[in-house]
């Protein structure tokens, strides 16, 4: 529930401090005092945006936070740690900064979030149709009007009929029909042009296995041609060498042979000629050596048709990698891709025989389901309907007759095979007609108390539920039915509820006055006040006959608050 709000330099409001407690808070006031402004700040607690116009003049920053116990929420603890928050003590922070030079922030336990992360914790748009109860929830002359909303009618039955549950597993069902709908379609779409793509497919799958790349095919190529042009360099430069040490006719070997012949010849005694010729015939040996070393040496034969054909492969590699992807990887991807296209449009008439039957038992799922839908619903709408008559009769609506209407839907959804729509009549013998059409504002502000007085206990997770105008337009015993069925909701739920009559304040078990006083600086400002028994007496009094509180008028505020 709602503990503490504090509002710093929000309109009229500069420096105010409330201190809300549990049961029914009753907040009254002047008009123009400054309670749609107090809801106004509430709001801002639920993720309403603001304008920078509601900052108070004379300051560049306004602040709302709110102190809630979440002690009967471990749904919300739970959601707010989901989103990283630390709650301590069960309690939890919201802070609004409202800036008219920089952006506004939202802050939840000291962490900063977003107003979708607030609003996610606090405030549903349709608070009785979430699955998960609000914390804080606003009924006010709008939401009446949002009573009138076939999906809000919708989603309300299915709580009280509880029914959710299975609807939920209706709604998966319905997904999975259109999902498998749609995928019928694609394939006979498909058929249709099967030859056309069929033979494209098999074009491209022909032509990777014609290649039939390996995964790391490249890299070895690579290496390959690497090695290869090396190992030509090397059998060049051996035959050059052996052919000018050894092979050729005039090659050094045969030119040193033929120079030791000639000195031989010579038959020379000159010494330093007898040296030459040792040396020569060392020489003519080391080159005998080197030819024979060359000779030995063995090398992988590449020619360069070889090197031409890897490269040529290589070539063809990139095209298809580019092709298809990036790199080889992507090819043999794609060849798997293509293979099953191929296979699933060759045997598409088996596979359209297989979703056909898929289809149709998904379909006869569907309908059961649907059928027990419909069956918690009836009856459902039976009970809602006898228990809310009973109450619009107690709210002075003696006539008015409410039925749901149910008829089977034209376009079965998600939501089941049935058009569900809140009907109301004017008297027993007249044909109901819809909301929409016939129902005043009064009267939908009556049904929506009375919705919520019964769907009040019903609550297994409590809230704060937020009144504003909701006795508009309604005096005298109804007024005190409507003060009645509040008091009923706040024994669930903390009710928070600004009103001006006197008969639904005397209901409260707490009272605030906000009033609005004028500063010398020409700036208005608002305050409020907790109530004591006598004080309240007074207010009690002031409402009934205005601001001249005569002893009758208090004798009639005692009468109503005993």
């Amino acid at each position: 529930m709602l503990v503490d709000l504090k509002v710093h330099h929000f309109a009229l409001m500069d420096q105010l401090h409330i201190q809300f407690r549990e049961g029914l808070n009753i907040l009254t006031g002047e008009t123009g005092a400054g309670k749609s402004i107090l809801i106004k700040s509430l709001s801002l607690l639920l993720g309403a945006k603001s304008e920078s116009n509601i900052i108070r003049e004379g300051h560049n920053q306004a602040t709302v936070e709110g102190f809630f116990d979440l002690s009967g929420r471990p749904d919300i603890i739970s959601h707010i740690e989901k989103l990283g928050i630390q709650t301590e003590d069960k309690s939890l922070i919201v802070r609004r900064v409202l800036c008219r030079k920089s952006k506004n922030r939202t802050y939840v336990n000291g962490s900063f979030v977003t107003l979708e992360d607030l609003r996610s914790i606090t405030f549903p748009l349709v608070e009785m149709t979430q699955h998960s109860a609000p914390l804080l929830e606003l009924t006010s002359q709008h939401e009446s009007r949002q009573l009138i909303s076939p999906p809000y009618q919708r989603d309300l039955l299915d709580i009280w009929s509880k029914s959710l549950e299975i609807r939920t597993e209706v709604s998966g069902l319905h997904n999975k029909l259109q999902s498998l709908i749609k995928k019928k379609i694609k394939i006979e779409s498909e058929a249709q042009d099967k030859n056309k793509i069929l033979d494209y497919n098999l074009f491209q799958l022909n032509e990777i296995k014609e290649l039939n790349p390996t995964i790391n095919e490249l890299d070895e190529i690579e290496e390959k041609l690497v090695s290869s042009k090396s190992q030509h360099k090397i059998q060049s430069y051996v035959e050059s060498s052996l052919e000018l040490f050894y092979q050729k006719d005039q090659s050094i070997l045969s030119q040193v042979t033929q120079n030791i012949k000639d000195l031989e010849a010579l038959n020379s005694q000159v010494p330093a000629l007898k040296n030459v010729g040792i040396s020569l015939v060392s020489i003519n040996s080391m080159i005998e050596d080197i030819s024979h070393e060359l000779q030995n040496i063995n090398l992988d034969e590449s020619s360069p048709e070889d090197i031409e054909e890897l490269e040529s492969r290589r070539s063809q590699l990139i095209k298809l990698s580019k092709k298809h992807g990036k790199n080889l990887s992507d090819v043999l991807v794609a060849k798997e891709k293509l293979q099953a296209e191929i296979d699933a449009i060759e045997n598409h008439e088996e596979h359209l025989l297989q979703l056909e039957t898929e289809i149709n038992q998904t379909q006869e799922n569907y309908q059961n389901l649907c059928h027990k839908l419909t069956q918690l619903r009836e009856a459902g709408a039976d009970t809602l309907a006898s228990e809310l008559n009973e109450q619009l009769q107690q709210l002075n609506m003696k006539g008015v007759l409410f039925h749901v209407n149910m008829e089977p839907s034209k376009n079965p959804n998600e939501f089941g095979q049935d058009q569900i729509d809140f009907h109301i009549g004017h008297s027993h013998s007249q044909k109901t007609q819809a909301l929409k059409k016939v129902a005043s504002g009064g009267e939908l502000s009556r049904i929506l108390l009375s919705l919520k007085t019964i769907m009040g206990s019903k609550n297994e997770r409590p809230r704060t539920c937020l009144f504003d105008e909701v006795d508009t337009g309604i005096s005298g015993p109804t007024a005190q039915m409507v003060g009645q069925k509040l008091f009923e909701i706040s024994k669930y739920n903390q009710v928070i509820c600004v009103t001006h009559l006197p008969q639904v304040a005397s209901f409260g078990k707490h009272h605030y006055l906000i009033s609005k006083q004028e500063k010398t600086n020409d700036l208005a400002e608002s305050t409020i006040t907790y109530l004591s028994p006598k004080e309240r007496t007074y207010e009690i009094a002031r409402l009934l006959s205005g601001e001249s509180i005569t002893q009758t008028s208090l004798k009639q505020a005692e009468s109503l608050l005993n």
